[in-house]
């Protein structure tokens, strides 16, 4: 009714214009857009003045109303903006120009006349604390700056009631997402500009002056690494945070949470149900071939479940270095990477660092110290003057720091590939990368000599068949057998004289001697061992031949 009527009202007062501007049309009239009963823009023909006084744009001495007179924007003027002392012309509504604290010039000015902002310097009202008390003065920003007082805006006036005065605080209560009121203390138009309840000038926060809308109760939270945890919820948000209530006015000193912690676990489709969000914990989750996205998740969490690949950080060795890319698990298995979980970040901080390679060492008695075992990188561990165990080792495994201190002949290789004799227990040989021979063994004669090399030696055999032995060179000898060299292997051929393999009978061994090989392979016609027929055993006669004869050239 009321709207009806303030239409009916504003359509009276447009239809006076018009009569006044008719009655006046002798005088100078012209097109003036006002505001219409409707909110829209309409023309009407007054004088200048008439024009004014209803805020309306005038269109000049002798213009008439027409389709263009009147645009149906918002009608806009010259804002004259002060900005650290400086002037700046913007086409705003006058509404638009009083927000950003500028001087309005009226509906229809032009930034592009000239000088429109000359001599625009905003002022406000500026309260002055003085031993005489606040005092307001009439100054731009800048200058109450520097008179260090309080600015109350552009255009604001000392004439208005209380500019100086401080608002009252007072408490305020503020709706929260778990439905339980916060109070805080603040001015009347804070509060509500926040939503809030404003329980008046001075007043203070209660325990009871903000009760929550619905009663409260335990309610076990699983949003925590260690397990749930007790809050003072609603029974509604306990149930939207996944949680478990425990009734109206339980008390969580009396409440025991279950200890086993859940999260988001997201479930694939199966032919009875589509893939979904699950709060579980991880056990239950693997039980169902879910993907398990954390303790204390919860299903409510943005793109917690995304429905594309989900990828993770997958740690690359290559060339010395590692790099991360973000893969399916499947893909970095396929990588030789190291898949650091669903969800995980290349972003994340030390996400491929190397974990810290520990094992027992066992630390020798010092004066303040007995004979010890700590869990020490090698590096440290030497550094210490222990004995390294090994990595992975740890100092609960049995006699990891035997007592025993019984030695024996350890052979140790130098820097210059000379083989020593040292007299050492066990674990200082094996830390000092010896072969040790045992306890009690003694660095004498040729207790490190190493080994005589052993080649194939060709030897006849009773039946009048050679065979090949893999022994040394004085054992070849002392039966009376052709040593083919020394770690020349008793393959096809060894003891078989020539190059078979030397296909294109070239005298030397080259490729071409394997495609002619392979070629004569295709047509049946390659028999190298003789057995009467060409097949993959042929193959293996070949290839061992091409690589250890030492009959042939290469």
């Amino acid at each position: 009714m009321l709207k009806s009527i303030a239409k009916c009202c504003r359509a009276i007062a447009v239809c006076v214009l018009a009569v006044a501007g008719v009655a006046t049309a002798g005088a100078q009239t012209g097109a003036c857009c006002v505001t219409g009963p409707n909110g829209g823009t309409m023309c009407v023909m007054v004088t200048e003045a008439t024009c004014a006084a209803q805020n309306g744009v005038w269109r000049g001495v002798g213009t008439v109303c027409t389709a263009m007179s009147c645009p149906t924007g918002a009608i806009t003027g010259a804002c004259c903006i002060n900005a650290g002392g400086v002037v700046t012309c913007q086409q705003l509504t006058q509404q638009a120009c009083a927000t950003a604290g500028g001087v309005f010039r009226g509906n229809g000015t032009s930034c592009i006349v000239p000088n429109i902002c000359i001599n625009s310097t905003v002022t406000g009202a500026c309260c002055i604390a003085s031993p005489a008390g606040i005092t307001c003065q009439q100054l731009t920003a800048t200058a109450c700056q520097t008179a260090g007082g309080v600015f109350r805006g552009n255009g604001t006036s000392c004439t208005a009631s209380d500019i100086c005065s401080t608002p009252a605080l007072g408490a305020c209560c503020l709706p929260t997402n778990s439905g339980i009121p916060a109070c805080q203390r603040l001015t009347e138009a804070q509060c509500l500009a926040s939503s809030g309840t404003w329980h008046g000038a001075n007043t203070v926060c209660t325990a009871a002056l903000c009760p929550p809308s619905a009663p409260l109760g335990a309610c076990c939270l699983p949003n925590s690494p260690a397990g749930a945890i007790c809050q003072y919820r609603t029974e509604a948000d306990c149930a939207a945070q996944g949680g478990t209530f425990q009734g109206v006015g339980t008390i969580c000193g009396t409440v025991v949470c279950a200890t086993t912690p859940r999260g988001a676990c997201c479930v694939p489709a199966t032919p009875a149900a589509p893939a979904h969000c699950e709060l579980l914990t991880q056990a239950d989750c693997a039980a169902v071939n879910g993907t398990y996205r954390g303790n204390g998740t919860s299903c409510t969490m943005p793109n917690i479940c995304p429905t594309g690949t989900i990828t993770g950080a997958c740690c690359i060795a290559a060339n010395g270095s590692i790099t991360c890319q973000q893969l399916s698990q499947a893909d970095c298995g396929d990588a030789g990477g190291i898949f650091r979980g669903n969800g995980t970040q290349c972003t994340a901080t030390n996400i491929c660092a190397q974990p810290v390679i520990r094992g027992a060492c066992c630390l020798p008695a010092s004066p303040t110290q007995p004979a010890r075992c700590e869990l020490l990188t090698q590096a440290n561990c030497a550094a210490a003057g222990g004995t390294y165990r090994g990595n992975g080792t740890n100092c609960t495994m049995p006699n990891i720091c035997p007592t025993s201190t019984a030695t024996g002949a350890c052979c140790v290789r130098d820097a210059a590939g000379a083989i020593t004799c040292q007299q050492l227990t066990f674990f200082a040989c094996r830390q000092a990368g010896g072969v040790f021979r045992g306890n009690g063994t003694a660095c004498t004669g040729a207790i490190c000599q190493p080994p005589a090399p052993r080649g194939a030696c060709c030897v006849a055999s009773p039946t009048g068949n050679t065979v090949c032995e893999f022994i040394t060179e004085a054992a070849c000898t002392a039966v009376g057998g052709t040593f083919r060299g020394n770690n020349v292997p008793c393959t096809a051929g060894a003891c078989t004289a020539g190059c078979p393999c030397d296909w294109d009978e070239s005298g030397t061994l080259t490729g071409a001697d394997l495609h002619a090989f392979l070629a004569d392979y295709q047509l049946g016609d390659a028999d190298i061992n003789g057995d009467g027929s060409t097949n993959p055993q042929d193959v293996g006669y070949f290839l061992q031949c091409f690589r250890f004869d030492p009959d042939c050239v290469r």
